[in-house]
């Protein structure tokens, strides 16, 4: 929301100003930037504190001007694709943090400042599965990026990450059919008879005891699966088991 001071009457009108919100969870985005935390700070060997900023949705036109000029370092995982952003000054102040020099000075990175960028890259890739999922690879930054939200360490470190649609790899998986589940083996219970007891008369059963059953004799046992009733049939023996004839 912004505030306007026309120039005639020196009244203060607010315009409003709206902007798309990622669907990213912000518990998400607090994944990566802890996960990023640890390992810049194992790779820098000093404690290091980030602050989230609120992933958004730029505009179509915002993101040239995001990308322009700055290392992108894409990564591909079962579930979406993600990139580090980082302006040269900032990959500056990220190589000469680890090398132990002052972050400012040159913004153009020697070879081994560029090499410890790299590394510094692979080091924090595993943060971004929360998010890509499993099988993180090096890949192509993707045409299309939705979601960006940046994280600071201070007035000289700012990366930012980008992150794709979710997207389908490969085939979708075959539908099961019942021939996939022929070799599943199923519990299969018979009841001959059902009654109700009240909770006290459970509790005053003893040896010896006649338990009156609602079923009359002679009517069909049911054939029960996982406590639904699937069949009905006549009970009687196959040799030496018991066994039920299917009636309905």
């Amino acid at each position: 929301m912004k505030c306007l001071v026309p120039q005639a009457t020196g009244e203060r009108i607010r315009a409003m100003v709206w902007r798309s919100r990622s669907d990213l969870p912000v518990s998400a985005a607090c994944a990566i930037a802890n996960a990023m935390q640890d390992a810049l700070a194992q790779v820098t060997r000093s404690p290091i504190r980030l602050r989230l900023f609120e992933p958004l949705v730029p505009e179509p036109e915002a993101w040239p001007a995001l990308l322009s000029g700055a290392r992108v370092h894409a990564v591909r995982g079962t579930l979406a694709s993600a990139a580090f952003v980082l302006r040269e000054r900032d990959a500056a102040a990220l190589a000469r943090l680890v090398l132990g020099e002052s972050a400012r000075g040159p913004l153009e990175l020697s070879k081994i400042e560029t090499a410890v960028v790299e590394r510094i890259f692979a080091a924090m890739e595993p943060a971004l599965s929360a998010v890509c999922g499993a099988n993180l690879r090096q890949a192509p930054a993707p045409d299309t990026f939705l979601t960006y939200f940046d994280l600071t360490a201070g007035p000289d470190l700012r990366i930012g990450v980008a992150l794709s649609q979710r997207q389908q790899t490969g085939a979708p998986p075959r539908t099961l059919t019942l021939s996939d589940l022929g070799a599943v083996t199923l519990d299969l219970r018979v009841e001959l008879a059902a009654g109700v007891l009240t909770a006290s008369e459970v509790l005053g059963l003893r040896p010896g005891l006649v338990v009156p059953m609602m079923t009359k004799v002679g009517e069909p046992g049911v054939v029960r699966l996982a406590g639904a009733a699937l069949a009905r049939g006549q009970c009687g023996a196959n040799g030496a088991r018991f066994a039920l004839v299917i009636q309905e």
